[in-house]
């Protein structure tokens, strides 16, 4: 099933029944929330293991690795942390890739599974948020682009093709 059909499919679904599309949105957010917590939990015991130390030093060590704090420089607010942007996602897949293989080397594959639907959840979001903003930045542009004047008919689609010119005739 292609994306836009999935969209129009959903788009249509929320105009009929409003309450049931939130309730849906909502339980799919629960059951992400739970997921993430449960790897979380996996992670951290995993560490702990490696590390041999307790689950809130290994929580502890997790927390000063990933985390960001608020600064203001040259009058703009930013973040700063132990991490840059571009490796914290590769760091945590990393992490999460050493649990999973660890977790299926010692038999759990419950837990295995668990860790790697949390995996395939960071690794699709990103995606997703990628295609996601392509198609809003798309949108965005058409919508923007399209002349509001020219007798054009209000929704009509735009041919980024065709090159409109204006001819005048001299008086000789």
């Amino acid at each position: 099933m292609k994306t836009s059909n999935l969209l129009s499919l959903l788009g249509m679904a929320a105009v009929q029944s409003p309450r049931k599309v939130i309730a849906l949105v909502l339980l799919a957010l629960i059951a992400v929330a739970m997921t993430f917590s449960y790897v979380g939990y996996l992670v951290i015991t995993m560490l702990s293991l490696q590390f041999d130390t307790s689950r809130f030093l290994a929580g502890l060590m997790l927390g000063v690795l990933f985390a960001r704090f608020p600064r203001v420089r040259e009058g703009k607010l930013g973040t700063i942390g132990l991490l840059p942007k571009p490796a914290r996602q590769p760091v945590m897949a990393a992490i999460l890739v050493f649990c999973l293989l660890r977790y299926l080397q010692g038999g759990q594959a419950g837990e295995a599974a668990a860790i790697g639907v949390g995996l395939l959840l960071i690794l699709g979001f990103a995606a997703l948020r990628k295609k996601l903003a392509g198609r809003f930045n798309a949108f965005k542009a058409d919508v923007f682009t399209q002349p509001q004047g020219n007798g054009a008919a209000r929704g009509a689609r735009v041919d980024h093709d065709v090159i409109d010119v204006e001819f005048r005739e001299k008086k000789e």
